[in-house]
């Protein structure tokens, strides 16, 4: 249950404009233990991680402004849960208009909060770290009543892995948009580097030095053929599936299974998230052969069984959609997102 921040980490990634650039210097300097723009790594406490708190402002708007503070009180009875928005890797709150537009137009009294936080090169920190700024964000919100939220992409695994780790949380439907729940194990297609598996494998898994593991992408790098040294370099992946360390894992699952609903959403046309199947929990095995979720040993550890036997958890699969297109085309509102909110 360890993993490392940086002190200065979040300052250095304000000075790259894409995240190609730091993938690059990633690849550059995969060869050396020693970074002059990385501190000695510090061990989180028994606890809390030693991070500062949520930001109060962000593009000099007020996060916790009225009416979010205390939202949930006095709620008539046929206004909808609030329904809150994370983006994904590379965006921000911004990429979600149109999902959020549509909500306000047919639920005009409920409150639709897009989240505001990680934007752009800040959204490849740690996963493990951005977990926890997501859950103390949700929580100085004060929002009394149950919660509706959707997760696009990197956005939707996060937000799983802060729901397994938030005892007594109020969540009541997860909607998940094309969320690499088991990770991933190919460069997606869009971005303009070209290199092998094995190399990716290297730089993520390496031991001598840290930078892998402190870049988002790395704690999604599940390489189906070197699962020992996944298990025991990937920080934040291993131990949010059950895969490593399992006394927390009963835990877990009974979070993830206060749930009223988990919707799943994938599309066998993700050019992003490679195979599409970690979007419902599947995932290759060693011969690339793609192993269902019920077959994976943390189907019941999670609590997906459950969720699945008492009809908690609904799957769609949604083809001729594009990753990036999850969050605005039509079908997918009006399938997946829609029928949710409640």
């Amino acid at each position: 249950q360890h993993y490392f921040i940086q002190s200065n980490l979040r300052a250095h990634l304000k000075m790259h404009p894409t995240t190609v650039i730091l993938l690059k210097l990633l690849f550059t300097f995969s060869s050396s233990s020693s970074l002059p723009f990385f501190n000695e790594s510090v061990a989180h406490p028994a606890g809390v991680p030693p991070i500062s708190p949520p930001p109060t402002t962000l593009y000099g708007e007020k996060i916790n402004s009225p009416p979010f503070l205390k939202y949930g009180e006095n709620i008539s009875p046929s206004t909808p849960n609030p329904v809150l928005l994370f983006h994904g890797v590379t965006e921000d709150y911004k990429r979600l208009d149109t999902l959020v537009e549509r909500l306000k137009k047919d639920f005009p009294s409920a409150m639709i909060h897009p989240i505001k936080l990680f934007p752009h090169v800040e959204s490849i920190l740690p996963l493990k770290l951005q977990s926890y700024e997501l859950r103390k964000y949700i929580e100085n919100l004060n929002i009394t009543s149950k919660i509706t939220i959707i997760g696009h992409s990197q956005g939707a695994l996060t937000t799983r892995d802060m729901i397994q780790h938030w005892d007594n949380h109020n969540i009541a439907t997860f909607i998940s948009l094309v969320g690499p729940h088991v990770g991933v194990c190919c460069i997606p297609t869009w971005i303009p580097i070209r290199v092998d598996n094995a190399t990716i494998s290297s730089i993520c898994y390496s031991s001598q030095t840290k930078v892998g593991q402190m870049i988002s992408f790395c704690n999604m790098w599940n390489d189906p053929q070197r699962q020992a040294e996944y298990r025991e370099s990937n920080a934040f992946l291993p131990p949010s599936l059950c895969q490593t360390e399992r006394k927390s894992c009963e835990e877990q699952g009974s979070n993830l299974n206060r749930l009223r609903k988990l919707v799943l959403v994938g599309t066998p046309d993700d050019d992003t998230v490679i195979p599409f199947q970690s979007t419902l929990f599947g995932y290759y095995n060693k011969d690339w052969e793609v192993v269902p979720r019920e077959k994976q040993d943390f189907y019941s550890l999670l609590g997906l069984e459950e969720q699945e036997k008492s009809g908690r958890l609904d799957q769609y699969i949604m083809p001729g959609v594009g990753h990036q297109d999850m969050v605005e085309d039509e079908n997918v509102y009006n399938t997946c997102v829609k029928p949710y909110i409640t």
